[in-house]
């Protein structure tokens, strides 16, 4: 899910085939700039329960400011998203470690990963079809089945500037 599947645009400027980046006016409606995305990465960091011990965040979101050389505008609330991704995988991965060696942890680990039920990225940016995604994964995990999470850090958290597993 957190697999950076936020939508963005991207605007081209200057000459095909151009590698370097060239200034565009303004992200069309509905898109923020770098920066913005970043703010808002940063904003909703605050507003989110602990990190587990031992992870720190970021200075800035996964996003990357360009792609291919052409600058992209994420979707408003993807910076929000990306730090809720953050905040999820870390708190999957640690549930993971802890699941073979402290049962009790793990269990700690799993109440603060419901959370992430009221957090922006479920409960504005997700598809309301897809909400039940997060639920069935936490609920399998609550049952001993490490299946989803396992699935879940391997697609979504491996990526630069997320969580290392």
């Amino acid at each position: 899910m957190f697999a950076l599947c936020a939508s963005v645009t991207v605007l081209t400027a200057g000459c095909a085939g151009s590698t370097s980046v060239t200034s565009v006016p303004q992200p069309s409606p509905g898109n923020i700039t770098y920066d913005e995305y970043n703010r808002e990465y940063g904003d909703e960091q605050t507003k989110l329960p602990p990190l587990p011990n031992g992870y720190t965040w970021p200075k800035k979101g996964p996003l990357p400011k360009t792609f291919d050389g052409i600058l992209v505008y994420p979707l408003q609330g993807t910076g929000r998203f990306s730090a809720d991704g953050f905040w999820e995988c870390a708190w999957q991965i640690e549930w993971l470690r802890d699941l073979s060696d402290s049962p009790e942890r793990a269990r700690r680990d799993l109440t603060a990963l419901r959370a992430a039920l009221t957090f922006y990225a479920q409960t504005d940016y997700t598809d309301p079809a897809d909400r039940h995604i997060l639920i069935e994964r936490l609920d399998r995990a609550a049952l001993g089945d490490p299946s989803l999470v396992r699935m879940e850090v391997s697609s979504s958290c491996g990526i630069p500037g997320m969580p290392a597993h």
